[in-house]
């Protein structure tokens, strides 16, 4: 049987397969409905499965070619329900984004992406990403 920390692994990875997959299905599917996501520069977090796959499309929209190189990752492990990923993140700005200030810019992207991830029994629980 595998150990918490496999499992944890296997689900971030997957989940990160879906993120670049842009499968909505598998990536609903690997967080918990009452989901925490936290976002550089945004003040509150995201609360909810139904909000994270609104941002996420949003997100998908504005970098439709968007990768993040996660086989292998950059740095990646576990230690009991927590998981740490260091990925780099590529893509093209295409579609509008709107900053801090309300102003959209368009430009290509390429960063360095962590992820830290609680999970509970199979799914994500909490997330803080920073990109």
């Amino acid at each position: 049987m595998a150990s918490t920390e496999e499992r944890n692994t296997e689900l971030m990875q997957t989940l990160d397969d879906a993120w670049n997959a842009q499968d909505v299905e598998v990536f609903r599917a690997r967080h918990k409905p009452d989901v925490i996501v936290r976002w550089p520069g945004q003040p509150e977090p995201t609360v909810g499965i139904e909000d994270h796959t609104t941002e996420s499309i949003a997100f998908w929209k504005t970098f439709p070619d968007q990768k993040l190189d996660n086989r292998p990752y950059k740095v990646f492990f576990a230690a009991g329900d927590w998981t740490c990923s260091i990925a780099r993140f590529k893509g093209t700005m295409t579609g509008p984004m709107t900053t801090a200030d309300g102003s959209e810019t368009r430009r290509p992207a390429s960063r360095s992406r962590w992820t830290s991830a609680r999970s509970r029994n199979g799914t994500t629980a909490r997330s803080s990403r920073r990109t």
